[in-house]
């Protein structure tokens, strides 16, 4: 449980947006059937910024102030997630546009739904 969110633990599953939706609407686990692929809000509510950066960060907005030593990686808080260096895909809320949040740099960008991210999984409590 997080933000009010029960999350999957990261499972290593890397996959396109299509696949992950599909992978995350069809999961059974824990006796629930209501997973789902997070949104971008809720994705990027997991970013923490070591810096003191204010969090959500805007869309494009990463954790560095312009100078990349100004932040320590990961991005999140690791006292409540592991979490791999990597982009983890999300939605936008209509499921059209490709999201992914990097816990590299804080960052949330479109990509195209070719690319493979790590899935993470959510449903709400």
């Amino acid at each position: 449980m997080y933000n009010g969110l029960m999350w999957l633990k990261d499972k290593g599953v890397s996959l396109n947006q299509s696949s992950a939706i599909y992978y995350c609407d069809n999961l059974y686990l824990g006796g629930y059937t209501d997973w789902r692929l997070p949104t971008v809000a809720e994705l990027k509510g997991l970013v923490y910024c070591s810096n003191g950066k204010p969090t959500p960060l805007e869309n494009n907005e990463n954790c560095s102030d312009g100078d990349w030593r100004s932040y320590t990686p990961p991005t999140i808080d690791l006292s409540a997630f592991f979490c791999a260096l990597e982009g983890y895909t999300t939605v936008d809320g209509t499921g059209s546009l490709g999201w992914m949040t990097s816990f590299i740099n804080g960052a949330t960008t479109q990509m195209s739904d070719a690319s493979r991210m790590r899935v993470r999984c959510v449903r709400t409590q």
